[in-house]
């Protein structure tokens, strides 16, 4: 029972490579079996040693702004502009909709949404 489980124990092992290997032939993926030719004679310590070391910056250094988050620990959405508008046709109705450009702390972003609810809640992006 030793040496036939070793065997067939290789064998699955061998099989599972060569799949590993025409898959990654085939697809972008960051981790390869086999190195790239170039550094198939350099040992890994090497490799390692022949890396630059990271020269500290001060300007690589970001200062982030806090974020004003309410108790439930969510932070509001602020509509900036109305981008686009649109109408939708359904089946048996009509929707209006617009594209509303939102400023989310440090990052903007545009989404459609309907019209009569940003309308109600947002009625001075209507009046530009």
């Amino acid at each position: 029972m030793g040496p036939e489980l070793v065997q067939e124990t290789d064998g699955a092992i061998r099989r599972i490579r060569a799949r590993m290997q025409t898959t990654q032939s085939r697809q972008k993926i960051p981790y390869w079996l086999a190195p790239p030719p170039t550094q198939v004679a350099v040992h890994n310590v090497f490799h390692v040693s022949m890396l630059r070391k990271y020269v500290h910056d001060p300007s690589h250094v970001l200062d982030p702004e806090p974020l004003q988050l309410d108790e439930s620990l969510c932070y509001e959405e602020v509509p900036i502009e109305i981008l686009a508008r649109e109408t939708k046709v359904l089946r048996n109705r009509t929707v209006d909709l617009v594209k509303v450009l939102w400023r989310n702390h440090q990052v903007e972003e545009a989404t459609w949404e309907r019209e009569d609810e940003i309308s109600a809640k947002y009625a001075e992006l209507f009046a530009q």
